[in-house]
């Protein structure tokens, strides 16, 4: 399963950072290994919402992902957005 995490914001502003991140599992979902971070630069928030683009599909090999990325911004106010995806 893959997700937008915003473990690295503070207590006085929950959302303004986030990172991609993906945690795998090879019981059907009864349990979860570590995650792994996706993204290599974290993505400040825009004022309104982090973005559109977020979604995945399987092979039997491989995980695919995409996603809206804000790596690249200083200011919430700056509502243009990156999609990037990866695959593992």
């Amino acid at each position: 399963m893959a997700y937008y995490d915003h473990y690295r914001s503070t207590g006085a502003a929950p959302n303004l950072f986030y990172d991609v991140r993906y945690r795998k599992s090879v019981n059907g979902g009864m349990s979860f290994n570590t995650p792994v971070t996706v993204t290599d630069v974290v993505s400040f928030s825009d004022n309104e919402f982090v973005g559109d683009y977020f979604d995945t599909t399987t092979t039997m090999r491989r995980f695919h992902l995409a996603w809206t990325d804000r790596g690249d911004k200083t200011d919430i106010f700056d509502f243009e957005d990156d999609v990037f995806a990866d695959r593992y």
